[in-house]
């Protein structure tokens, strides 16, 4: 899978062999047996260059990572599974394919909890229920701010960013009247987010599990 793209055609005093060093393994050879472009294969990272040095393609081989967050970082990425994954190489920007970005937030192993809990979901069901995946969470916010179930199911999930319309879609009713004068926190710190990072796939799909998420929302809403 191709992870990384560096242009150097109009870059100026760059050092090729620092700038790939990081990613330094045995001589790349092609699967083949062919001919091969000059590079290195380190395992879970294939680098080459053209002969004109004017350039880096970086692939990601995901059945050989045994550290996704060291494969990341390897590509200056710091933070798996949010929107904007920018690779570097050094202080050169590099392009990054959106299926990059998409492996990373799948392959994360919070993600994949969430796989996990949502093949455990009952049929019919939704994940994305905090009566559901939530009950505890639910609980709580019910008895603090004494209002319905689904009015506090409404609560967990506005506080997460879903929007009211969706929040009533999804729970099957709208308990909006109740939840008049209750402050919503800021979604992105209920998500664990930084300022600009959003969720790959979206916040109704987050990066952990649903009831890891309504737990944090739960933290941000009662104990305020």
């Amino acid at each position: 899978m191709l992870a990384a793209i560096v242009d150097l055609s109009s870059a100026k005093d760059y050092d090729l062999d620092a700038l790939v060093a990081p990613l330094r393994g045995a001589a790349y050879r092609a699967a083949d047996g062919g001919a091969s472009a000059t590079g290195f294969d380190r395992g879970d990272l294939v680098t080459t260059w053209p002969e004109q040095n004017n350039g880096v393609f970086v692939s990601v081989r995901p059945t050989a990572i045994t550290d996704l967050a060291q494969t990341a970082a390897a590509l200056g990425v710091p933070r798996c599974g949010v929107q904007r994954v920018s690779p570097r190489l050094g202080a050169h920007a590099a392009l990054g394919p959106s299926s990059f970005s998409d492996y990373l937030a799948w392959a994360a192993p919070a993600f994949q909890r969430m796989l996990v809990d949502a093949a455990a979901t009952p049929a019919g069901a939704l994940a994305s229920d905090p009566r559901v995946t939530g009950a505890d969470a639910v609980a709580h916010v019910r008895a603090r701010y004494a209002i319905g179930e689904l009015a506090a199911a409404q609560l967990l999930l506005r506080a997460v960013g879903v929007s009211a319309v969706r929040a009533a879609q999804l729970l099957g009713g709208d308990a909006s009247a109740e939840l008049a004068g209750i402050p919503l926190p800021d979604p992105h710190r209920v998500h664990g987010l930084g300022d600009g990072e959003e969720p790959v796939f979206g916040r109704l799909l987050p990066l952990a599990p649903f009831r890891e998420l309504w737990a944090s929302a739960t933290a941000a809403l009662v104990d305020r």
